[in-house]
């Protein structure tokens, strides 16, 4: 009844609801750091996913992130810097996901051998997997989509192809436009309209690759995408079973054994992909949190064999499942702790996502 008699009341519980109906969102700035520390304080919070450089004495930089279903959606302003995932950086820690850039200054990259040219206004794609560098520039309004592996593979086909492609003109021009409006009504976004548009984004992007197949074969000439594809929905559907050997793929998809090695040959092998997939469940296991006996995990991902989980996972990221656990909140995660809590939903969500 006192609820009633006090419309204040109400009006507060009313905005309270309203707000939590929302999208998480977060905003880390390096202004409230003394000068010689805010450019270690940016490190902290985007060192989780990359290293790193600038030659800028007084830098600053701010980051606004909102967190739309699936995909983490960031609005970056930032002095110039220059942005690096090396090989052993890659294999260490293991990420395995999507960005996409679009910035309003002109960039540089390399992508392995491949140098680019990014416009400005051109959306460029990395895939965390893979080792990449973007040469120093500022970023001045500068939108960044994040984008789980798992989740961009329900709608584009071959992710293999996606690394390192620049969409600028024609339908790269619609993907641009989507994201400009994302960013733009992301703090207006309610959770449960997240998912749909988490949805719409994908599908997007998948539009505009997809006349963009050629890619794939001027980089792997001898793969069959369609095999490729089908073989790995069938790899992550099995990756707990023991049986998922090599002839079990050939037998599911009605394949011979060469057509089938000739298409992963460029994925260092059919028996080598299948390893890979299996020790990158058990790391994103370990990452999250698992309390689970490091064995157990193992033989969820069709490890019967904890010495062979052991070399392999150390060969995969340089050091054993039990340091990884041990250690988890080094590297990417030990920066959680030190930028402020404004941090912690891009740490967070690379945390659950790899």
């Amino acid at each position: 009844m006192a609820a009633d008699k006090d419309p204040d009341a109400r009006t507060v519980a009313e905005q309270a609801s309203n707000l939590a109906a929302l999208c998480p969102q977060a905003v880390f700035s390096t202004d409230p750091f003394p000068e010689r520390e805010r450019f270690d304080a940016w490190r902290s919070l985007i060192g989780l996913t990359h290293e790193l450089s600038t030659q800028e004495a007084d830098f600053a930089a701010r980051l606004r992130s909102t967190q739309l279903g699936e995909m983490l959606v960031h609005v970056m302003d930032a002095s110039s810097q220059a942005v690096h995932r090396a090989p052993e950086r890659v294999r260490r820690d293991g990420l395995d996901h999507f960005v996409l850039h679009l910035s309003t200054h002109a960039q540089g990259a390399t992508e392995g051998d491949r140098e680019l040219f990014i416009p400005a206004g051109a959306v460029s794609i990395n895939d965390v997997s893979r080792p990449h560098r973007r040469l120093a520039a500022p970023e001045r309004g500068s939108l960044i989509v994040s984008l789980p592996r798992d989740f961009v593979s329900q709608a584009v086909a071959n992710t293999d192809a996606l690394h390192g492609q620049v969409l600028h003109h024609g339908m790269g021009g619609l993907l641009r436009d989507h994201i400009v409006a994302l960013a733009s009504h992301a703090g207006r976004v309610t959770r449960a309209a997240a998912p749909d548009l988490s949805l719409a984004t994908v599908r997007m992007l998948a539009a505009c690759v997809n006349p963009s197949s050629d890619n794939l074969e001027q980089a792997r000439p001898s793969l069959d995408a369609a095999l490729v594809v089908r073989a790995k929905r069938y790899i992550e559907a099995h990756l707990g079973s023991p049986n998922l050997t090599p002839a079990a793929l050939c037998r599911a998809l009605h394949v011979s054994r060469a057509t089938l090695f000739r298409a992963f040959q460029p994925l260092d092998g059919v028996a080598a992909y299948i390893g890979r997939r299996r020790l990158e469940a058990v790391r994103r296991a370990l990452l999250t949190g698992s309390p689970d006996p490091i064995a157990t995990i193992g033989h969820r991902y069709g490890f019967t064999n904890g010495t062979h989980l052991s070399r392999g996972f150390r060969r995969q990221f340089g050091m054993s499942p039990t340091e990884f656990r041990a250690n988890r909140e080094r590297d990417h995660l030990t920066a959680v702790a030190r930028p402020p809590s404004t941090g912690r939903l891009f740490s967070d969500w690379v945390q659950r996502h790899g």
